[in-house]
């Protein structure tokens, strides 16, 4: 009940309750309401057409949901728990949940729609209409008793009107989903997000990135990902179901699906991580070199052309360029481990299963099937043999078979 006498002070007249669509006072009762969302755990924001929605996600990103709530306006002189009651019950039942840790086998949504009462414009249910995708685009040319309409008000209220356009065909729909993700892009930058270029960013609706991360243009973060504070992600990145923790650095035209990048981590250019891939705190992974089902600890390095399955790497390893862990033999996958502060020269080629010491050396150019004792040193080459002269003879006899 505090919560709607709170509500009930954002009025146009002092001693009653007037709230109409689209007012500064409207506004000031939904800033309060998304922050009463934020602080009951869920992902808050103002839709196009002015309803104030949070959403608690379930048991796993992007369940269906359960919608919650009621309006925020008034009729003029109205009364403070009209409305308002079922938008703050909601969102404490939200509080529940979200204080227990608890999630459900679907999503929560609550929303204050912002026009139920169509004091202001002479229409009604505005903001549930367009929740529903019933809302006639023609409304919005619809004006108050000042020659206001409807679109104007919202532009006022910082709001795009073209969000609300319906959706008929493949280029409407492109059209709608731009427009979404331009304002998700202005939801991220307004939190202290770096965007180099909006227009040139593309993500699903669920995504989350931390302050003081700088996006570059072209990337793509897409369903379930989560990118930390303080981290860059470089131009044509594509992240799909993937962590990225604090201060990681992602170089340019990196894939990654289904993966965890741990702090400070530095990976790409043009890696690509497929599901099961853990790069550790402090470890890089570098140009054209691929990880399935694979942990690089913490401070090891994969800089160069490489490919990494079925692989748990433990700390301070190299791994050098060329590297291949052969797990599959056809029928089965096998592991292969590397234990910390092991060197693996340049094109090794490691046939799992196999298991490298922690501390050995593994000479370049070497084809392994055997394991190696930890701090032992592994050459698997054919042995050298240098013919001295033999260039000089060569040229001779080719010289003297022209005459």
């Amino acid at each position: 009940m505090q919560r709607c006498d709170a509500l009930a002070r954002h009025s146009e007249l002092p001693g009653g309750l007037t709230r109409v669509f689209l007012s500064p006072e409207g506004r000031a009762a939904g800033d309060a309401v998304l922050g009463w969302m934020r602080e009951a755990g869920m992902q808050a924001r103002l839709d196009a057409i002015g309803n104030v929605v949070g959403r608690y996600e379930g048991a796993r990103p992007g369940l269906p949901c359960l919608m919650l709530g009621s309006h925020l306006d008034t009729v003029r002189d109205a009364g403070k728990y009209d409305g308002m009651l079922g938008v703050v019950s909601a969102i404490e039942c939200v509080h529940a949940l979200n204080s227990r840790r608890q999630r459900l086998p679907f999503a929560i949504e609550v929303v204050g729609f912002g026009d139920e009462e169509g004091v202001r414009f002479g229409t009604t249910l505005l903001g549930s209409r367009a929740i529903a995708g019933t809302l006639d685009p023609k409304i919005l040319e619809t004006k108050d008793i000042g020659g206001t309409s409807i679109a104007a008000a919202l532009r006022g209220f910082g709001l795009d009107p073209d969000e609300l356009a319906g959706v008929n065909d493949r280029e409407e729909l492109a059209r709608a989903g731009r427009a979404l993700v331009r304002r998700i892009a202005s939801d991220l930058m307004r939190a202290g997000v770096t965007m180099e270029d909006p227009d040139r960013f593309d993500c699903h609706v669920d995504v989350e990135v931390g302050a003081d991360t700088v996006i570059e243009p072209n990337v793509r973060l897409l369903e379930g990902t989560r990118v930390g504070q303080g981290c860059r992600v470089g131009a044509g990145t594509i992240l799909w179901r993937t962590e990225v923790a604090d201060g990681a650095e992602i170089l340019p035209y990196t894939l990654a699906r289904e993966s965890r990048i741990g702090p400070k981590a530095i990976v790409g250019p043009f890696s690509r991580l497929r599901p099961g891939s853990e790069i550790g705190p402090e470890a890089h992974l570098g140009a054209f070199v691929e990880t399935k089902k694979t942990r690089l600890g913490k401070g090891s390095k994969a800089n160069h052309l490489a490919y990494l399955g079925d692989a748990d790497i433990g700390a301070g390893v190299n791994v050098g360029a060329g590297t291949i862990t052969c797990n599959y033999d056809g029928e089965a996958k096998h592991p292969t481990r590397i234990g910390d502060g092991a060197f693996i020269g340049s094109d090794a080629i490691l046939v799992a299963p196999i298991e490298i010491g922690a501390g050995a050396y593994v000479a370049a150019g070497s084809t392994l099937t055997d394991s190696v004792p930890p701090g032992a040193l592994a050459l698997g080459r054919a042995h050298q043999v240098v013919k001295e002269g033999w260039a000089e003879k060569r040229r001779a006899a080719r010289k003297a078979k022209k005459r």
